[in-house]
């Protein structure tokens, strides 16, 4: 999958679902970042054998931790709900991160509307960094593939706007 093809099918229309305190280019480059980040917009499933699922590599316990927390949880459900009728349970949205693109999208932003930080403002790669490994907590953070993600992402997202 492009990143173009990441944020026309599976971002934008999350964020869409989700509603407009969601959206905005800040959000979409820190997701499209992370997706190529963590799968290369390729494996839905971790490579390694691990327990990553969707092209942000979800685990079991982040899936719960959006599905509970305050500030998320209303959003996790409407996003079950609209994504096919998932049911709002960690293993559902875990096992449904297989083949749903979209629900991927809104866990990954609800995951990180979660963070009481702002996020980065465009043009900020080292601030989006800092995000990512605060909000994300990867296990091998690879920072050096990070900048070009970072640029390519908002390449794609400013391209979407102007085009």
């Amino acid at each position: 999958m492009t990143p173009s093809d990441a944020l026309a099918t599976s971002i934008t229309p999350a964020l869409e679902m989700l509603g407009e305190k969601f959206m905005g280019p800040r959000a979409e480059v820190m997701l499209l970042t992370i997706a190529q980040q963590e799968s290369g917009l390729r494996a839905i499933q971790q490579a390694s054998g691990g327990p990553g699922r969707g092209l942000w590599q979800f685990e079991p316990p982040a899936c719960g931790d959006v599905l509970t927390r305050p500030t998320s949880r209303f959003h996790a459900a409407l996003a079950c709900e609209n994504c096919g009728g998932v049911d709002p349970s960690q293993d559902a949205v875990y096992a449904a991160l297989l083949t749903n693109d979209v629900l991927a999208a809104a866990f990954a932003r609800l995951k990180l509307w979660n963070d009481p930080a702002q996020l980065p403002l465009v043009g900020d790669p080292v601030g989006a960094w800092d995000f990512y490994v605060q909000t994300w907590h990867p296990g091998k953070p690879r920072r050096d593939s990070w900048p070009i993600f970072y640029k390519i992402s908002t390449d794609t997202v400013q391209g979407s706007i102007h085009g």
